[in-house]
């Protein structure tokens, strides 16, 4: 499942605008490729995350909840670019104490474990 960040922005602003023209417009997009890029996104995930059955789309149950998710994996990739922009204009070298309370971590959020790859088990016995 390779879900992009393109898919996850049109599928954002589809909830965000109510329509699929709407959220074309905000991205400066045509309204085909953000319709794809949804769709494109619900078949990877395996989930109808829109109700398309009516005038408007409306969220799923599935939706509502995928969609908290991407607004906050939205909110912190912005603040990741901008703390990027600083570093690049030379403006500070270590996360501001602002930037510190806005990750997950300091919000109380546990972060996902890392893999720790360990080195297989010496053959040899010690002398």
């Amino acid at each position: 499942m390779d879900v992009t960040i393109h898919q996850l922005l049109c599928f954002d602003a589809v909830v965000s605008e109510g329509s699929f023209q709407a959220a074309a417009e905000r991205l400066r997009r045509a309204q085909p490729s953000v319709s794809l890029a949804v769709k494109n996104l619900e078949s990877q995930l395996g989930l109808a995350l829109l109700d398309r059955s009516g005038y408007r789309v409306a969220l799923t149950e599935a939706g509502r909840s995928f969609h908290d998710q991407v607004r906050v994996f939205l909110q912190e990739l912005r603040g990741l670019q901008n703390h990027a922009r600083q570093l690049a204009m030379g403006e500070e070298s270590e996360l501001s104490d602002r930037d510190r309370r806005s990750l997950p971590c300091a919000r109380g959020a546990r972060p996902a474990p890392l893999a720790v790859a360990r080195r297989p088990e010496s053959t040899t016995k010690p002398l």
